[in-house]
């Protein structure tokens, strides 16, 4: 069997944390950060000898399958293994978690298909209001049926149902990037967001707090109702309607480039 290559939102997360390590190595300071003195990700990143012009050399030629797997045999080396599934930082750095993301990525879900029972547990996690929601959905569908909109609502249409729910929603959707899924809290959380557009160039990098980068992609944001995942149930058939032999309630919430 082939083994699956990287992506480039992939490659450029671990020279990401490969940068990290070099940036420790060398005692130098990352805007928001400053000097790092620990990295981990389960277990404590090793130190290796690579210089930035070995990072760069490997960033210029990222394509070439073999570059790809010389890549990740690197990170293996050095400890910088696949964050565990569920866990919303990819490194943790001073003791502090963060997600990373490239602006070279895909495009990320925020949340995946999850029907009302499951916002219903997260809902009583976080002390958030469950009507709430239903009255986003509940417009949100009669935008849908009135043709005003397709399954997808992008938010950055002005008549979104959304559009205007950054306060009232915020809580609820940076659960989903900060801190767990529908099924629990996750055991790596994570405080901050890093983004860049060079994985070894800083003067890239931002790092955002959690409202900071909620505020920075509202208006990319996409919400939908859709059958993946959807139970039956009295609770779940509140924000469901019957499309054809489905039952399409199962909210999804993904990011646009």
């Amino acid at each position: 069997m082939k083994k699956k290559l990287l992506n480039t939102g992939e490659a450029d997360e671990l020279l990401f944390k490969l940068n990290l390590i070099y940036l420790k190595n060398s005692n130098q300071k990352i805007p928001k950060i400053g000097e790092i003195t620990k990295l981990s990700m389960v277990e404590e990143y090793k130190s290796n000898d690579l210089k930035l012009d070995d990072l760069n050399n490997i960033y210029q030629n990222i394509n070439d399958d073999n570059v790809k797997q010389n890549l990740k045999l690197i990170c293996n080396e050095s400890n910088i293994l696949k964050a565990p599934s569920g866990a919303k930082a990819d490194v943790i750095i001073n003791d502090i978690g963060y997600s990373i993301k490239s602006a070279r990525g895909g495009n990320p879900s925020i949340l995946n298909h999850t029907h009302r029972d499951g916002c219903i547990k997260v809902c009583e996690r976080i002390n958030f209001d469950i009507q709430i929601l239903d009255n986003y959905v509940s417009k949100y569908w009669t935008a849908v049926l009135d043709n005003k909109f397709g399954e997808d609502m992008s938010n950055d249409n002005i008549n979104s149902t959304f559009y205007n729910g950054f306060e009232e929603l915020r809580n609820f959707v940076n659960y989903f990037i900060f801190k767990g899924t529908a099924n629990s809290d996750s055991k790596y959380p994570a405080k901050y967001i890093i983004t860049f557009s060079n994985p070894l160039n800083i003067s890239t990098m931002t790092v955002f707090s959690k409202d900071e980068y909620l505020n920075k992609i509202w208006h990319k944001l996409v919400f939908s109702l859709r059958n993946k995942a959807f139970k039956e149930t009295p609770s779940n058939k509140i924000w469901a309607r019957k499309k054809g032999e489905s039952w399409k309630g199962s909210l999804h919430i993904r990011v646009k480039k």
